[in-house]
C-alpha cells in the first residue's frame, strides 16, 4: 500500500511516499523533481571565456544558463507509541573487537553489538557517520514478545544522509542548526511540532529542535518523539534541464 502526496515548494515538486510493506516495515521515500533554480550567464559552453567564473558556484546546464549547487534537507517528526506511550531510544553500536585468545580459531577479529540507552536529550543526539555504524531504534522496555525481546522499530537510512557544508554562523544554518546531526529524541510536547520552529523562514534560530534539547529533559521510558533528517547534496547536470529526473531518497522503519 502506497500513500503519496505531492508538495510544490518553490521550483521543486516533491513526491512524498509512505510505503506499507507486507513484512511490517514502512518505507518513506522522497522524490525530488521539477526545475532547477537557474540564473543567466554570458557563457554559452564550457570553453567560453567567462565559463570558469560563471560556473564558480554551479553548473552550466544549457547555453547562458547556470544552476547553482545546493543541498536538500527533509526533517521527519516520528511520534512512536510502540505497545503504549512509554518508550525508550536504543542505539545498537557495531563495534570491532578481537577474537578471544582461548577460542582456538584462525580468525583474529570480529564485531559485536553494544546497546546504549540514552537517558536524556543531549545524550541521544546522533551524527551519522559510516565510520561509526549503528542501528537506531525506539523500543518499549515494559513489554516482551515470545522470545523475550522488547518490541521495537529500527530506522535505516537509505543512502540519504548529508551534513551541512555551510558556516555555522550563516543564517540558514542558524535557523536549521539541527541538520548536522541527523537523529534526535525529545519528550512529546504538543507545541514542538516543527524542527525549524513555528516561523522557520523568519526565525533567528531561538525556537528550533536545537534549542529545545538544551533543557536536556529525560527521554527514557516515557512518551518520546524521534526526529530524523534526510539530506542530499545536488550538483546540477545538463541532464536536469528542462525537467529534472526524479532523485529518490528516504529511510525505512523496520520492526525489530
Amino acid at each position: 500500500l502506497v500513500i503519496r502526496y505531492a508538495a510544490a515548494v518553490g521550483n521543486y515538486d516533491y513526491l512524498m511516499d509512505y510505503v506499507f510493506r507486507q513484512d511490517g516495515s514502512i518505507k518513506v521515500r522522497i522524490g525530488a523533481v521539477g526545475i532547477d533554480a537557474v540564473k543567466g550567464v554570458a557563457a554559452t559552453d564550457m570553453e567560453s571565456p567567462t565559463a570558469g567564473a560563471d560556473t564558480r558556484y554551479g553548473s552550466l546546464i544549457r547555453p547562458n544558463i547556470v544552476a547553482p549547487n545546493h543541498t536538500h534537507f527533509f526533517n521527519y517528526r516520528i511520534d512512536f507509541d510502540i505497545d503504549g506511550e512509554a518508550n525508550s531510544f536504543m542505539k545498537m553500536k557495531m563495534v570491532p573487537t578481537k577474537v578471544d585468545a582461548d577460542a582456538n580459531v584462525p580468525r583474529k577479529s570480529i564485531w559485536v553489538v553494544e546497546h546504549e540507552v540514552p537517558e536524556r536529550e543531549l545524550d541521544a543526539v546522533t551524527r551519522m557517520e559510516l565510520s561509526a555504524p549503528a542501528m537506531l531504534g525506539i523500543y518499549n522496555p515494559n513489554v516482551k514478545n515470545a522470545l523475550k525481546h522488547n518490541p521495537s522499530y529500527m530506522l535505516k537510512p537509505d543512502n540519504s544522509v548529508a551534513h551541512s557544508l555551510l558556516d555555522v554562523t550563516d543564517v540558514p544554518v542558524k535557523r536549521n542548526a539541527y541538520v548536522d546531526s541527523q537523529f534526535w529524541v525529545t519528550p512529546y510536547r504538543t507545541n514542538e511540532r516543527y524542527a525549524g520552529g513555528t516561523y522557520a523562514m523568519q526565525s533567528i534560530g531561538d525556537d528550533t529542535l536545537m534549542t529545545w534539547v538544551e533543557a536536556n529533559r529525560p527521554i527514557k521510558n516515557t512518551d518520546i518523539v524521534a526526529w530524523f533528517t534526510v539530506g542530499f547534496h545536488h550538483i546540477p547536470r545538463a541532464e536536469d534541464w528542462p525537467v529534472m529526473p526524479a532523485h529518490w531518497v528516504g529511510f525505512t522503519l523496520m520492526p525489530h
